[in-house]
């Protein structure tokens, strides 16, 4: 699609400006101020609110950069230079995100549980921000498809465009979807107690879908667990799932009693 979406010059140098990394910053904003939006709502003092989010994107960022070396060590091993190329794993956000806000919240004296509803339709909304940038970026790409929607990506620097042969447009299919559960959450959110039930709610239904949407991916940065079968990502939805399904259970009966 497009990696570069045009360049400017600055002091005589000349730099570009990614598609990917434009949509990020987008997405980076907008979850931001939706989570900003609701924390004035429940009365919460935002400028604490903004402090955590911006401990938990920073951690978030090194999780999922993280979780992007850590998939590619087989691959590294027989190609070293592959780690120079970067990426990021979605999943390794959260991983490193949450501890870090359950840290920062508590010595703030904001009540993370809270801060989780109120996180949920903020990150599914950057998220999806995100997944248009690697559709423009042409990464995470989907396998070859004869859908009338099948995409074929021919900019050399998409990934995706070797070989240039008709996809699934993956990077589509979930901006809606997370789009959806974003739009969900937020009407869900007024009803919410702030218990952490609407957050885990969120959690179960990406972890769904993210398991689907593996199967559609051609893709090499996502990781196998168990090669040509299970990725790394559709091995931490196996157990997102349950384990989502248990805390709401749990907390249900928590605030019954």
């Amino acid at each position: 699609m497009h990696p570069i979406l045009y360049e400017y010059s600055i002091f005589g140098y000349t730099r570009p400006v990614a598609g990917y990394g434009l949509m990020l910053a987008l997405g980076l904003v907008c979850g931001m101020c939706t989570a900003m939006a609701l924390a004035h709502r429940r009365r919460h003092d935002v400028v604490n609110v903004v402090l955590v989010a911006l401990i938990a994107i920073a951690a978030g960022l090194a999780g999922s950069f993280l979780l992007f070396y850590i998939t590619m060590i087989p691959e590294a091993i027989r190609n070293p230079r592959v780690l120079l190329t970067g990426g990021l794993v979605f999943y390794g956000g959260p991983l490193g995100a949450v501890p870090a806000a359950y840290i920062a919240a508590r010595k703030m004296g904001l009540a993370p549980l809270k801060l989780a509803d109120i996180a949920a339709p903020a990150l599914s909304l950057g998220h999806a921000c995100g997944r248009l940038g690697c559709f423009l970026g042409g990464c995470c790409y989907g396998g070859k498809s004869d859908a009338p929607w099948a995409v074929v990506f021919t900019n050399p620097l998409s990934p995706a465009s070797i070989p240039p042969v008709p996809r699934h447009p993956v990077q589509l299919y979930e901006a809606l979807v997370l789009l959806v559960i974003s739009i969900a959450t937020l009407l869900l959110w007024p009803r919410s107690r702030g218990d952490g039930r609407l957050a885990l709610a969120y959690v179960v239904a990406y972890a769904i879908w993210r398991f689907i949407v593996e199967t559609m991916r051609d893709d090499d940065i996502r990781g196998f667990l168990i090669p040509g079968y299970l990725t790394t990502s559709q091995a931490i939805s196996l157990l997102l799932v349950p384990a989502g399904i248990a805390g709401i259970i749990w907390l249900r009966r928590r605030a019954r009693a």
